[in-house]
């Protein structure tokens, strides 16, 4: 979502991540609505690790975004997509050759 508002909406890099953020927390907050009333049995240990672990990234990556150029910031997201789609061909490509 994020190169999207990047690029089609020319949002800053601060403000389309911010963007991004909250739809996927409206996104997860219906999904958990619509799944009450249900016989789930989460794993709440996981589910604690997570939120403990993206609320210090979220609090660690709001001050090094503040002391960052927004072009740094834009480099280091491409560099990420980047290492995730190679990973990603390199884990899927085996697979796909093999069939």
């Amino acid at each position: 979502m994020v190169p999207a508002l990047l690029v089609a909406l020319y949002l800053p890099m601060r403000s389309a991540v911010g963007t991004s953020l909250l739809v996927l927390v409206v996104a997860s907050g219906v999904g958990l609505l619509g799944r009450l009333g249900q016989d789930l049995s989460p794993d709440w240990g996981l589910t604690f690790a997570f939120a403990g672990t993206s609320i210090l990234g979220a609090l660690i990556g709001s001050r090094v975004s503040r002391n960052a150029r927004p072009e740094v910031l834009t480099a280091c997201f491409a560099a990420l997509l980047a290492a995730v789609a190679i990973f990603t061909a390199v884990s899927a490509v085996p697979a796909l050759l093999s069939s």
